[in-house]
């Protein structure tokens, strides 16, 4: 009711008007993007967060597994030969997924062996 007969009466009125809504629209509008891009980057760290504690868990589940396995075969304490570590290595399907998970192969039996700091007089 104020407005129409301002700008009737005065047209140029309306510029700065005009100008002031369109400003305040493009930041509200800034502002919820915003907001939606926040929560979208929270909700993707958490999901990866989850990933990695399943991943760690099937890990830990993996290596319980191993040592089950080592107890069993009453192979836990013994001196380790390169033979005997390449055995295990090639036959046994939790110990070979271990490796390849961490970047080692099988055909690199050798040189794991020496990292971890055997050698073949089974010290």
């Amino acid at each position: 009711r104020v407005y129409r007969p301002l700008v009737k009466a005065r047209p140029w009125v309306f510029v700065p008007v005009s100008i002031f809504i369109v400003t305040f629209t493009y930041g509200m509008f800034n502002i919820m993007i915003a907001l939606i891009i926040e929560k979208n980057v929270e909700c993707r760290n958490e999901l990866h967060e989850l990933h990695r504690d399943k991943k760690m868990l099937a890990l830990q589940e993996e290596l319980t597994e191993l040592q089950a396995h080592l107890a069993a075969t009453g192979q836990v304490g013994q001196r380790c030969t390169y033979k005997r570590f390449a055995a295990v290595l090639l036959s046994q399907p939790a110990v070979r997924k271990v490796f390849v998970q961490v970047g080692c192969y099988p055909g690199t039996g050798r040189e794991i062996f020496e990292v971890f700091g055997g050698d073949d007089t089974g010290g």
